[in-house]
């Protein structure tokens, strides 16, 4: 599950699946046009911020690990509101 904050600083994703072989990202773009990734640790959440543009877009993926890699299933972009 990945929340941005209202003013669209901040993102945060989090795995609450306890297997060990299974991984959460999110992708997200800023309205400078820059894509940022954030990955969870197992069983956690982890935080990323903007510091001078705004997340405009957001993708969530889940992944399984299997023999040191990961393949990555991930959602449709979704466009961010931008009256928030």
């Amino acid at each position: 599950m990945a929340t941005v904050n209202a003013d669209r600083t901040h993102i945060q994703i989090c795995d609450d699946n306890r297997n060990p072989g299974y991984r959460a990202m999110a992708r997200y773009s800023t309205s400078y046009l820059q894509t940022w990734t954030v990955t969870a640790p197992n069983d956690s959440c982890k935080s990323d911020r903007t510091y001078i543009s705004h997340i405009t877009h957001v993708q969530v993926c889940s992944g399984y690990e299997k023999l040191g890699s990961i393949t990555w299933d991930c959602s449709p972009y979704r466009t961010l509101d931008s009256s928030a």
